[in-house]
This record gives structure tokens, C-alpha cells and sequence, in this order.
């Protein structure tokens, strides 16, 4: 399993950080506690991407943000999480588990 760290400090996940910054093949992905959203297509097409780690700090969860992790199993979001916008997990064929916590307020 290849894991990327993200660095402390990232505010918020774009689809063109990721794009720039995160190795090939990465299967795990560890989210520090500075990020407060994860933007629209950040993930997208993350074919190899297995499991990611959101921490509390983050409040939303933009469109199609894991659109086509084929190979993404199961998914924790955290408390603190309020918005989880448009087909964030459209397309995750693999997909067996999805937590919600009651703090998401739209769907």
C-alpha cells in the first residue's frame, strides 16, 4: 500500500493540487487537520485510491470530489462535515460503506 500524506498547512484540496502533487499509484491518503474543504473533482478518477482519512476539520465536500475511485472501499466522514455536494461518490464501484454523521446538513 503506497500512502501520500498530505502536508499541514493546505487549506483546501483542489483537483489541480492533486493533479501536481500526489504519486502514481498512491492507494491511501492521510488529510491533515488545516484542510476545511475538499473542492469539486478533487479525487476524480483516483483509480487506485483504496481509503483516505478526512479529519473533523473538514466542513464540506465539493461535487464529484471522488467521482470514478473505482477501487475506494469505505469511506468514514467525519463529524463537522456540513455539505456533501452533487455525485461526490458517483461511479465508486467499490464502494461497500459510507458513514454520514448527523452533521451533514445537505446532501
Amino acid at each position: 500500500m503506497t500512502t501520500w500524506i498530505i502536508p499541514e498547512g493546505i487549506t483546501e484540496i483542489t483537483e489541480q493540487y492533486i493533479q501536481n502533487n500526489m504519486p502514481y499509484g498512491t492507494t491511501q491518503i492521510e488529510i491533515p487537520e488545516s484542510v476545511h474543504s475538499i473542492g469539486n473533482s478533487a479525487f476524480e478518477c483516483c483509480r487506485s485510491l483504496k481509503s483516505i482519512v478526512i479529519p473533523e476539520s473538514v466542513q464540506s465536500i465539493g461535487d464529484q470530489s471522488f467521482y470514478g475511485c473505482t477501487s475506494l472501499e469505505s469511506i468514514k466522514i467525519p463529524e463537522g462535515v456540513q455539505s456533501i455536494d452533487a455525485n461526490a461518490f458517483y461511479n465508486c464501484m467499490s464502494l461497500k460503506t459510507i458513514e454520514i454523521p448527523s452533521s451533514v446538513q445537505s446532501i
